[in-house]
């Protein structure tokens, strides 16, 4: 006689499938999770990255805004041009571009909101947002072998004069000028926008013209706040600080010694499953997130001018 096979029955079925599912959601469930957070782990490393860039440039950038090779500001504000001037230059309300005018203020350091001012050169940049101008020399003399032919020159010889490329020098050595404008734009990256921090550099193009030449600097920075430290009575000590929007003509003529920046990043990719509402107090400046799905670091820091009673 044949013994007969046992299958299982319909309740036993039920029962492991069952099993097998709650295993499964678990499974699911681990695997979400986990993917969830290395997302947030790369965001936050990301910004972290993002935040060591940032403080590098812009502590470089304005320790030594008043470096003018041994001559005072007022000197280079008295210096020759050279005879062309740079097409769309960066020249903002009272301010002169890349060269000193008579009739209009030249600093080292000049701030603006977008909106306030309406720059043809920045006509991308971010309404609402602040742009940084620098203007200084930049440090190490360079001989006639080593000029280059892009760069734009400062000659002390004499009243001094601001040479194009590599020729008109009267000096044995020449210092290389530097200005630069900074300022925030929206940037079309995978399907969607990023705010990206940008950059109006002075050059002389291939065909001999002096240009402000735009490049991105650094991806997901979002605002950009700055306070001027003022000394007014000469003391050597910042007495008074000023936001971008109060400063005025008068106080950009002041000694500005040290710089207070304010910073906010955002994670260049969107977490579906994160929303931010944040309020970020930027120095004077709050910024409130609207609920999307973007991290963001905020960072700050003080910057001491080297040279600024000269």
């Amino acid at each position: 006689m044949n013994d007969r096979q046992r299958g299982y029955s319909l309740v036993e079925l039920c029962i492991s499938m069952g099993l097998a599912l709650v295993l499964l959601s678990f499974l699911i469930g681990a695997v979400v999770t986990g993917r969830k957070s290395a997302l947030q782990t790369e965001q936050l490393v990301q910004l972290q990255h993002q935040a060591q860039l940032a403080h590098r440039l812009l502590q470089t950038e304005l320790q030594n805004l008043w470096f003018v090779a041994g001559k005072s500001w007022a000197e280079l504000q008295g210096a020759q041009s050279p005879p062309e001037q740079p097409a769309a230059d960066c020249a903002f309300a009272g301010q002169a571009g890349s060269f000193p005018q008579a009739t209009l203020g030249f600093s080292p350091l000049y701030t603006a909101l977008i909106g306030q001012v309406a720059p043809a050169c920045l006509s991308g940049a971010s309404p609402g947002s602040e742009l940084l101008q620098i203007r200084r020399l930049l440090g190490g003399p360079q001989g006639p072998a080593e000029l280059l032919a892009n760069k734009v020159y400062f000659d002390p010889a004499g009243v001094g004069r601001f040479v194009a490329g590599t020729g008109g020098g009267s000096a044995l050595q020449l210092w290389p000028y530097h200005h630069v404008v900074y300022y925030i734009q929206q940037q079309s990256w995978d399907g969607g926008k990023i705010p990206v921090l940008m950059r109006k550099r002075l050059l002389r193009s291939s065909s001999g013209q002096l240009v402000m030449s735009a490049e991105s600097v650094l991806d997901g920075v979002e605002r950009l706040h700055l306070e001027m430290g003022l000394d007014l009575n000469a003391d050597g000590q910042a007495d008074q600080w000023f936001s971008t929007s109060q400063m005025t003509t008068e106080l950009w003529q002041q000694p500005v010694i040290s710089v207070r920046y304010y910073l906010l990043l955002r994670s260049l990719q969107a977490d579906p499953g994160y929303r931010n509402t944040v309020s970020y107090q930027l120095g004077a400046v709050r910024f409130q997130a609207p609920g999307d799905p973007y991290r963001r670091l905020q960072l700050s820091s003080a910057v001491l001018i080297h040279n600024s009673r000269l």
